[in-house]
């Protein structure tokens, strides 16, 4: 008997698509914006955008795990009333550049953002909260909920860790933070 290393496929499939100049994916857009205390530099610098990322195994391991996890959670939430996987390409006024992205989940009320952490989180991470906030705005809904799927005893349950709501003045700063970075 043989074993087949799967490996060099996971790493295949999970390097990240090319970043392009004027289309800005919505689950980048904090690592570009936002600074890094200690270096004083965005987290994803202009330079490192165009230069693109490897990913190494743990983090496409962690990204497949996710995945699946993901697609197990679109079927559930469908069951709810949630669309799932809802693509958006937006284009400011003025602008000539585009922000594109895929929430996991919405209805008419919420966007629901499925953080799949192997560790039970007791709050959603910054990054998240910003991320489900872009889609607030993209989508025009009143509020978001950051959800972690979680194993309870007998139950499977969606725990609300973190909830945004539409900010209009976030979205004028957002906006002209993106527009500087594409310059």
């Amino acid at each position: 008997m043989k074993d087949i290393n799967l490996t060099p496929i996971l790493l295949k499939i999970s390097q990240p698509k090319e970043n392009k100049v004027g289309r800005y994916s919505v689950s980048k857009i904090w690592g570009m914006i936002t600074i890094n205390k200690k270096t004083g530099k965005p987290y994803l610098a202009p330079e490192q955008y165009l230069k693109g990322e490897e990913v190494d195994f743990e983090s496409a391991f962690r990204m497949w795990q996710g995945t699946w996890k993901g697609r197990q959670i679109e079927q559930l939430l469908k069951e709810l009333g949630y669309e799932t996987e809802v693509k958006i390409e937006y284009q400011p006024d003025g602008k000539d550049w585009w922000l594109v992205g895929v929430c996991d989940g919405k209805n008419q009320e919420e966007i629901a953002e499925i953080k799949t952490s192997a560790e039970v989180m007791p709050k959603a991470k910054p990054w998240a909260e910003f991320q489900t906030r872009l889609y607030l705005h993209l989508f025009n809904l009143p509020k978001g909920t950051i959800y972690q799927p979680v194993k309870r005893e007998k139950a499977l349950v969606l725990k609300a860790i973190g909830e945004v709501e539409l900010n209009l003045k976030w979205w004028d700063k957002i906006i002209e933070a993106i527009d500087n970075f594409d310059k």
